[in-house]
Parts: C-alpha cells; structure tokens; sequence
C-alpha cells in the first residue's frame, strides 16, 4: 500500500513537473525560434501589407523591450526606383490604440513622397481602415531627388490623431519651430494651414500635393519653395479658397516656359506677396519674378507687346537680328485684381534690360488678365482650345475675367 502510495506521488510530482517547468519553457522556446525564424519576419511583412494596402517587406526583427518591435531593412510598396520607400530601421509600439514608429533616419524621394501623401490620405478619409491613432518621429530627413543631389529635410514629428467626427494630420519639424502643417477633414470638408522656412524642393511638394501640386513641377529640377499658405474646401465637388504667399528660388525659365512660347533661359527668383484664391480661381495676386543673366526668343517679346501691351524699348531689336536674345536681368511686378491685369518694373526702369538698355517697358494700364492665355498659345491659334496650359489658365484665372475674355 505505502510503495503504491509512494508511485502515486512520484506520478504527480513528475506531472507537475513537465506541467509547470518544462511545458512552459518548451512553449518559450518555441515562441523565441518562432520570433527569429523567417516564417514570423513573413507573417509580419503579410500583416503590415494587408493593414497598408501595399507591398512591404522586412529583413530583420527584433524585440529590444515588452511591445516594441524593431525591424531592419523594411520595404514599403516596392524598391524606391519603383516609387517605394526604404528604412533602414523603424521601431514600432502599440500603446492602446494608438501606433508609435521611431524612425533614426529616412531618404525621401519625390516617388516616395507620393507614397506618404497617399498613406495620409488615406488615413484621414477611411477611418474603418486606419482606427488607430498614430505618432511617427523621424530623426532626420534626406530629400532624394532624382537627379541625385541630397538635400537636408531636418527631423519631423506627425501625428495622426481623431476628434469625435473629425480627424486631424499635424507635423512639425524638429526641434520644435514655428514650420507646421496642420490638416483638418471631417466628411468631405477640408482644412489645411502650413509654414515651412527651410525651403523644400519643389518636386518633393509637387508630390506631396500630388494634382494639386501639378503648377510646382513647371518650377525645374533645382527650384526651391518657402512660404506660408491656408486653404479650405467645403466639399470634393468644390474648388479650393485661400491665400498662400512665399518665396521661391532657383526657378528654370526653360521648363517654365515650356508649356508656352519657348525661349527663355535662366534661373528666377519669384516672390509672391498676396495671393488668394476662390473656389479654384485666382482673384487677386502681387508677385514679381527676377532674373539675371539669361536668354529670351525675339518671339516671346514680340508676343508680351501684341497680347499683354507691353511697350518697345530701345533694344527691343538687336542689330544683327537674333532670334534668341541675351538679356542683363528681367525684373517683373505682376499685379492682379480680378479682370485686371498690371505690369511694373520689379526694380529700376524697364521690364527687361540688355547691354544696360530697356527691352521692354510696361504697358500704359491695366490688361485684361484673360490675354495671358493667349500669350501661352501656339503661334496662329485661338486660346481656347489651343494648348493643355491654355486651357488650365482659362479654368483658374477670375471668372470675370474668363468672361470678359469670351471664354
């Protein structure tokens, strides 16, 4: 009876043994090669993919502390010549409902940049998909442009956070300054307000605005954006209103031009210091535009005197003849309220110098704001419909001056 008692005893004690030591530590070991096999860096990849609507792929996992991840080597939507985003390390933690990424460093590009704009708006507009709340922290930014030039972007702090009805994107740029953007949407309503000092090359905003964006890449591959803007629009069906002012540099004349008479060459400077906007439309505007040193087609001056009034100056022609001409510098006003159009002198006398003479001088008076589309018209041709860039002028140029022009 006692040795029966005696191998009943052993039994439980062997049992509780296997139970309570051996299970639990087989379960923990096979809970660690599962975390560092490549089946979970799979599985992880999948989930991440499903939850972003794209691709992504992750080279490393670990788990530096409780509820924090850090991967390695994280793809999202493709490699970044096929318009995806790489980062060498993300860390990310679920704190209740909202997502937390910390992110040492990351190399945007203008294809990339599109990616997030999509992310972003994505999250502000389909909440059922994206519940969480999110915080994103990137230690420093890389603008990778595609002509291969680096540029510093500075550290930036997002959040992504949702009040009642309403959701809101605010980021910030680090350490904490006065340069923000904060953007608003609740139903189909749409608040957005931003300053940036540090400029931001003007493909990587042209891709952040995304169509909205389309007038930032006729500025050229090396131009420069600063300034300060607040926009608004009632619903999807419903154009923009607001005002924007702001400073860019290093505008290519050539690819500014492009879309219109061709023959400038140079870089600019162009300084807005008002412009507003109703519904999609300009409605007035004070900017000027100055360069040095370039080139202008005999064409395009003779197109600035027959549709905008401009007035010939002393070397308005040159002595040899040239088609294309040098010029020492223009230095252009451009005043716009409603219907009207003024042109003055930026700086000095005469709206385009050469070899210290006046090219060009402005017109006597207002012109109708509605002639610039002709100017941008192929040679021999109405405005409308003459070109792709006549036509966009004609849809956001004021509407009385649209119709005063017979548009």
């Amino acid at each position: 009876m006692f040795i029966e008692q005696s191998v009943a005893r052993r039994r439980v004690v062997r049992s509780a043994f296997v139970l309570g030591v051996v299970l639990p530590s087989a379960l923990l070991v096979a809970a660690a090669w599962w975390r560092h096999s490549t089946g979970y860096r799979v599985a992880l990849a999948e989930e991440a993919g499903r939850h972003l609507g794209v691709p992504v792929e992750i080279g490393g996992v670990a788990h530096p502390r409780p509820g924090v991840l850090r991967l390695a080597g994280v793809a999202v939507g493709g490699p970044p010549g096929a318009g995806g985003l790489t980062l060498e390390e993300v860390e990310v933690e679920l704190a209740g409902n909202e997502v937390r990424l910390r992110v040492p460093g990351i190399a945007c590009s203008p294809a990339s940049a599109r990616l997030l704009a999509e992310f972003a708006g994505e999250w502000l507009t389909r909440p059922a998909r994206f519940p969480r709340a999110w915080v994103i922290d990137v230690a420093e930014v890389t603008w990778a442009l595609d002509d291969g030039r680096r540029l510093a972007g500075g550290g930036w702090h997002v959040e992504c956070a949702a009040a009642g009805a309403a959701r809101g994107l605010w980021l910030r740029r680090e350490p904490r300054s006065a340069e923000e953007v904060r953007v608003r949407v609740e139903a189909d309503a749409v608040v957005a307000e931003g300053r940036i000092e540090a400029p931001v090359p003007a493909p990587i905003l042209a891709a952040l605005l995304g169509t909205g964006g389309a007038w930032a890449g006729t500025l050229g591959p090396q131009a420069m954006v600063r300034g300060q803007a607040t926009a608004s629009r009632a619903d999807a069906a419903t154009g923009w209103s607001g005002s924007l002012a702001g400073v860019i540099e290093r505008v290519d004349l050539a690819v500014l031009s492009a879309a219109g008479p061709r023959g400038l060459g140079g870089e600019a400077t162009v300084e807005v210091e008002r412009l507003q906007f109703e519904r999609g439309r300009l409605e007035t505007a004070d900017f000027s535009l100055v360069a040095r040193a370039g080139t202008i087609s005999q064409e395009l001056l003779d197109g600035l005197v027959a549709n905008l009034g401009c007035r010939p100056g002393p070397a308005y022609r040159s002595i040899g003849g040239e088609t294309l001409r040098r010029f020492d510098d223009i230095a252009c006003r451009f005043l716009v309220a409603g219907p009207a159009l003024t042109i003055r002198p930026a700086q000095g006398d005469g709206l385009i110098r050469a070899q210290g003479l006046p090219v060009l001088e402005p017109p006597v008076g207002p012109q109708p704001v509605s002639r610039v589309a002709w100017l941008v018209s192929p040679a021999g041709n109405p405005a409308v419909p003459a070109s792709a860039v006549s036509a966009w002028l004609i849809s956001v140029l004021p509407e009385r001056a649209a119709r005063a022009g017979g548009f």
